[in-house]
């Protein structure tokens, strides 16, 4: 039986980005956060899911057979982050209307 935790969407896009950037420098750079949060994140989704996920090698940052899969939903993850943002940037500004605020 597999583990009962799970990473979270911030952990999973971390990994994304570290696979695609290469390094934790950059990762850290394209996430606005430091190199310490990145590899954490990448510790934390290895936890969660018991598998290395990525690994180092010959210069790059190759996913496991286990981590081809996180990509896959760490970019599903991202692509709902995007479309989340962007549905927020179309709400008009101002008070919740007050039939909203009773449900």
């Amino acid at each position: 039986m597999g583990s009962s935790k799970r990473a979270t969407s911030e952990n999973l896009l971390a990994v994304l980005t570290l696979h695609e950037s290469g390094s934790y420098g950059a990762a850290a750079n394209a996430l606005d956060r430091d190199s310490a949060t990145v590899k954490y994140h990448l510790m934390a989704t290895r936890q969660a899911y018991d598998d290395d996920v990525l690994t180092y090698s010959e210069g790059t940052w190759q996913p496991t057979a286990k981590g081809e899969q996180i990509l896959e939903l760490a970019k599903s993850a991202r692509l709902l982050n995007e479309a989340l943002r962007g549905f927020d940037d179309t709400d008009p500004p101002g008070p919740v209307p007050a039939s909203e605020d009773a449900a």
